[in-house]
């Protein structure tokens, strides 16, 4: 009876322990993730300045080579229409 009841009291500890365990667990799965995240936004903004780099380079060779941009030379011909369509109207 008495070693019944001891094993009751060992399990009820062994219980409590099993908790703060598991609550302790969570918490640091939750650190795990906050890094986690912290860590791929820094490594995505170095890769994003790493693109704006490459993209100023690349920018500024095709400006020194005079290779004009064909977005803009199509914008700039469409806004020509529609100035020329505005007045007609």
């Amino acid at each position: 009876m008495k070693e019944n009841s001891q094993l009751k009291n060992e399990k009820i500890q062994l219980q409590k322990e099993v908790g703060k365990l598991n609550t302790e667990i969570s918490s640091l799965q939750a650190n795990i993730k906050i890094f986690y995240i912290d860590k791929q936004k820094r490594s995505l903004k170095s890769d994003l300045r790493r693109l704006k780099t490459f993209k100023g380079i690349v920018k500024n060779e095709l400006d020194n080579k005079g290779v004009d941009n064909h977005f803009e030379c199509e914008h700039k011909k469409e806004m020509n229409r529609h100035r020329g369509y505005d007045r007609e109207h």
